[in-house]
């Protein structure tokens, strides 16, 4: 996993006369041995809109805000406010949780139906972690042919960990899943919990 990765312009001055730019790709830390030192803790580098480096003090790039906290109101000293939203609750006053996903985006995980007009995918939503069925809401997500299909937003057999999606063109004739896999159709799905 490349912790860290950008191209940065670097200018090299050889004899005062001539100038030499290349771009340096750099993964992982770096380490910068020659630059303008400001012994100052509140100090940072910076890139430039040129693509330079520099220093700069903290205070030229922010605005400094003090945060108070108070019930469900999270004040700035400079008189802006947010407001927590509240926790949405079932019936029985249990914490409702929301999480989202996807099924895989490259168009993997589709099976033909066998006889039937449709093509289908079970949506795994396993990493949630809900104690009980959510509701669930999806939609169908790739890079074409979306118009053609119906069924992308009909949840079968919902349970805890997943459900499925049957996919049916409009002519009521099974899509290829050629098609599901070249234009990467995959379920974008949302549910809300316990």
């Amino acid at each position: 996993m490349k912790m860290f990765m950008s191209l940065v312009p670097i200018f090299l001055m050889m004899a005062s006369t001539s100038t030499f730019c290349q771009d340096l790709e750099i993964q992982g830390s770096a380490k910068i041995t020659e630059m303008n030192v400001v012994n100052n803790p509140d100090s940072v580098v910076v890139k430039m809109s040129d693509g330079t480096l520099a220093v700069s003090h903290v205070d030229s790039l922010v605005d400094p805000q003090m945060l108070s906290i108070s019930n469900d109101t999270i004040r700035l000293s400079n008189g802006g406010y947010v407001k927590q939203a509240l926790p949405v609750e079932d019936t029985m006053g249990n914490r409702m949780r929301i999480c989202c996903g996807s099924s895989p985006t490259d168009g993997s995980g589709w099976v033909d139906a066998g006889g039937s007009p449709y093509i289908y995918i079970d949506v795994n939503t396993s990493s949630c972690n809900f104690s009980s069925t959510p509701t669930y809401f999806s939609s169908l997500g790739g890079n074409g042919g979306h118009y053609a299909v119906l069924g992308s937003n009909a949840i079968y057999s919902p349970t805890s960990t997943g459900f499925r999606i049957y996919l049916t063109k409009h002519d009521l004739t099974a899509p290829a899943i050629a098609t599901a896999s070249s234009s990467n159709w995959h379920i974008k799905w949302c549910a809300y919990g316990n």
